[in-house]
């Protein structure tokens, strides 16, 4: 295995530079995930929301914040995530496939951990077909609350499954596997 040396950031604002490799990296990965699951046509507008500037289909409201993998210039993993209260909700969490298993998301996840400030869990959705996702958040102490249909984009509903760990463990599974 070829070993991977990555930077995680969460920059205050995003460039125009930044920006562009979000767009190039949920293209590829939203191609590769929703490609089984969306009809050519859902999958062509949801790919379609990564069209405005501000990218505010995914990164709109107060207190947003995402962790970007990079490799060299390219990013090439990103979480977006808001904390609210006790929980703290996770969405967007993509990695380029050639770059999976490989640690950047234990990587994205450990930072996250590291900022958030008064919340003591996370929840996150997972599509109820993506069994390699559902593992990946198991593995850390994920576990599944309900399973419910969720708005991916304007119009367009998937089947997902809501998944929770408290900070606790997360942080102790992250500290036993010894990654990022």
């Amino acid at each position: 295995m070829i070993e991977i040396f990555y930077t995680i950031s969460i920059p205050e604002v995003l460039s125009e530079a930044q920006r562009n490799g979000l767009r190039t990296l949920w293209k590829h990965t939203w191609m590769a995930t929703y490609l089984k699951v969306l009809s050519d046509k859902e999958l062509e507008n949801l790919i379609s929301t990564l069209d405005d500037r501000e990218l505010s289909s995914m990164l709109s409201g107060d207190g947003v914040k995402i962790a970007l993998a990079y490799l060299d210039d390219t990013i090439i993993g990103s979480a977006i995530f808001k904390e609210v209260g006790a929980i703290s909700y996770l969405w967007g969490m993509y990695i380029m496939p050639e770059y999976q298993r490989q640690a950047i998301g234990h990587g994205l996840i450990r930072l996250l951990v590291e900022n958030i400030k008064a919340s003591t869990e996370i929840h996150v959705y997972v599509l109820e077909t993506s069994a390699s996702a559902i593992r990946f958040y198991g593995s850390l102490g994920f576990s599944e609350v309900s399973r419910e249909n969720i708005e991916l984009s304007p119009g367009l509903i998937v089947n997902s499954v809501l998944r929770s760990a408290k900070l606790d463990t997360l942080r102790a599974n992250l500290n036993s596997t010894g990654t990022a």
